[in-house]
């Protein structure tokens, strides 16, 4: 991250824009399971995370918990960000549905009404990322997929050239739609999932 760059109150800053640091944190730094982070030498700066610490990272800059880091706005952010991977995991991977949450479980971090210490979708990606088969290419996949997905349901100008227009969607069996923005041309087809899985542009 830059010194200029402030993510944390960034009023623009997406779910897709975190998941996407987590990934690329991820890259850079060392995939992690079993803890947020791998503590083995406090010294290290950026220690290798997990994918919740990833994002928590992604949004930060630091492993450290403190009322400077975490403000109402990161908190937002961390909780958005978290739900939009669970959700991904919910709809491709088989993992529980974030929306179904459990008696005692908060919907997102800091909810004072739950009895347990994480919210319910930090569950799901904590036990997803925790899982004995895991690696670290598919952790980074997933948080990317995520974005893809939220880029996809959330976003309209969607295009650099700022015109309004639907991301590509496709028809899996013919796969026919355009995958080019409708205004200016340019070809968007590494934005859609299903393309990507039929062997097109990545």
């Amino acid at each position: 991250m830059q010194p200029t760059q402030n993510l944390v109150t960034d009023p623009v800053i997406s779910p897709a824009d975190t998941l996407r640091g987590a990934g690329l944190y991820l890259i850079r730094h060392g995939w992690h399971q079993g803890d947020m982070f791998d503590q083995a030498d406090p010294e290290v700066a950026f220690p290798p995370a997990c994918g919740l610490g990833a994002i928590r990272m992604a949004l930060v800059g630091t492993a450290e918990i403190g009322a400077d880091t975490w403000s109402p706005q990161t908190v937002e952010a961390f909780a958005a960000a978290v739900m939009a991977w669970a959700e991904h995991l919910f709809t491709c991977y088989g993992e529980p549905d974030p929306a179904a949450v459990p008696l005692g479980r908060a919907t997102a971090w800091h909810d004072e009404a739950a009895t347990a210490e994480m919210s319910w979708p930090e569950q799901i990606v904590v036990d997803w990322n925790d899982a004995y088969d895991r690696n670290a290419g598919q952790v980074i996949a997933a948080l990317n997929g995520a974005a893809d997905e939220w880029f996809r349901k959330h976003r309209t100008c969607w295009c650099e050239c700022g015109e309004d227009d639907d991301p590509p969607s496709c028809d899996q069996e013919g796969h026919t739609h355009p995958h080019s923005c409708q205004h200016c041309a340019t070809d968007h087809s590494h934005l859609c999932r299903s393309w990507r899985g039929w062997g097109g542009a990545r």
